[in-house]
């Protein structure tokens, strides 16, 4: 797949996440804005955790595999860390798309699900600061670049 369908496919990927969100009016697990929680920080920690989640699994919160009371971030918690791979989109974890396979996910996959998880926590003292989510995406970048010639 060339580079720039890549990009194309993530974009139209959070396209459709925010008009799920945009029309569903919450998001599975209840935690977030949809609740009618105040606007708040932790909030917004929430919903870029629920998003790094479909971005990492390629499924939005109002997937059929999430039904009966089972949230995305309850179904990604019960496979982490041992069984993410099979939840992830299968197109990141295609062979000819890496250099380094194995290394890349312990590296920059599974931290960047452990984030999504933190961040998507159902309490809000719970989930780290926004601050403490920028320092830890900057490390998974800066792992992630000594991968390889990457132009971020």
């Amino acid at each position: 797949m060339p580079a720039g369908r890549g990009r194309r496919l993530a974009a139209l990927r959070l396209r459709r996440a925010a008009l799920a969100w945009e029309k569903r009016g919450e998001m599975s697990g209840g935690a977030g804005y949809g609740m009618g929680c105040q606007i708040s920080t932790g909030g917004d920690v929430y919903s870029f955790g629920v998003l790094l989640l479909e971005m990492l699994t390629g499924k939005q919160p109002t997937d059929d595999t999430f039904a009966d009371g089972v949230s995305i971030h309850n179904f990604i918690d019960s496979m982490f860390p041992d069984r993410v791979a099979e939840i992830l989109d299968p197109y990141m974890m295609h062979e000819e798309h890496l250099v380094y396979p194995a290394e890349w996910f312990e590296a920059c996959i599974k931290p960047l699900v452990a984030l999504g998880l933190s961040c998507s926590m159902v309490s809000p003292k719970d989930r780290p600061g926004m601050q403490d989510v920028c320092a830890k995406l900057c490390a998974v970048k800066e792992t992630f670049l000594q991968f390889g010639d990457f132009s971020l």
